[in-house]
């Protein structure tokens, strides 16, 4: 496969931490720690046409004294987009329990205790704390990337495979529209599983109104507070008008500076399109397509 580019990669790797060993091949790459996924995930994009995407399982270290997302991140290159999410975060004994019951061991087994021992051990030479397990999806890009790493615990009903190609397509998008000016040019819509709650808190007068959010009902389930003048913008999302014209509404019904609003506002929106809670009018890849327009997030031009 040397010098060979794909539109798309798939992985399942060795990816568990541990010891530089190999017990078992399905799990164990034979180096030390986390470097063979690193190294994959730094070679990757290599292997990538110009908009190709890779997606992969992944297990990383939580290591005493180093900030988590600034060394996964530090893997991938310049040139990719990258969503990298941890699923779920397991203490050290946890880990090597977890594998160990995986390889079908009995975990009070004079060899199985000898292994969690010496495997335990190394942990504390390396300075393991915990240890993250999640995905990692990447996108060829031109020029400079987007690398993002982010939380995701909890169960999510629908896949997520559309998702991930959702939030690549949709950080794409904000890329080219980076400048203010083309993003208050963009039509936008709040997208239909969207909704907006309003809650209380008991008082001495009986409910009081607390605050409100915005929260999809889908996928990873994205919330975000938002205040009046926040709620009032988005219902006016509905495609048919420039976010300039919106925002300018806005500031007049509010007696509020323009600037004022627009400066306040875009980080907010910019924030929205990428958890997919606000789309835009980009259709692209045929899987992009399929995924999104069949959840809800985009309507065909």
């Amino acid at each position: 496969m040397a010098g060979c580019r794909f539109d798309r990669i798939v992985s399942d790797p060795p990816f568990v931490p541990g010891p530089a060993r190999i017990d078992h091949l399905y799990r164990d790459s034979g180096q030390d720690g986390d470097v063979a996924l690193a190294a994959l995930a730094r070679a990757l994009p290599e292997h990538l046409e110009p908009g190709g995407v890779a997606q992969l399982l992944g297990s990383w270290l939580h290591v005493a004294g180093e900030d988590r997302p600034d060394r996964v991140r530090a893997w991938l290159p310049d040139g990719v987009d990258a969503w990298i999410v941890q699923r779920e975060v397991a203490d050290p004994g946890m880990h090597v329990g977890t594998w160990q019951r995986d390889a079908g061991l009995d975990l009070a087994s004079p060899a199985a205790r000898a292994q969690a021992g010496a495997w335990l051990g190394w942990s504390g030479r390396a300075r393991v704390d915990a240890v993250g397990f999640g995905l990692m999806a990447l996108r060829r890009t031109d020029g400079p990337g987007s690398v993002v790493f982010e939380d995701l615990p909890g169960a999510v009903d629908d896949p997520l495979g559309p998702e991930v190609e959702g939030w690549l397509d949709r950080v794409e998008w904000l890329r080219t529209h980076a400048s203010d000016d083309t993003l208050l040019d963009a039509r936008l819509t709040v997208a239909s599983s969207v909704v907006l709650e309003r809650y209380a808190e008991p008082g001495a007068d009986g409910w009081a109104d607390a605050g409100a959010a915005v929260a999809r009902l889908d996928g990873p389930r994205r919330r975000h507070e938002v205040d009046g003048p926040a709620a009032a913008l988005l219902a006016g999302c509905r495609g048919a008008l420039p976010l300039r014209d919106l925002v300018e509404l806005l500031a007049f019904a509010h007696d509020r500076p323009v600037d004022e609003l627009v400066a306040g506002t875009l980080p907010a929106v910019r924030e929205l399109v990428r958890h997919g809670l606000v789309r835009h009018g980009l259709v692209r890849h045929g899987l992009v397509r399929h995924g999104l327009v069949r959840h809800g997030l985009l309507v065909p031009a």
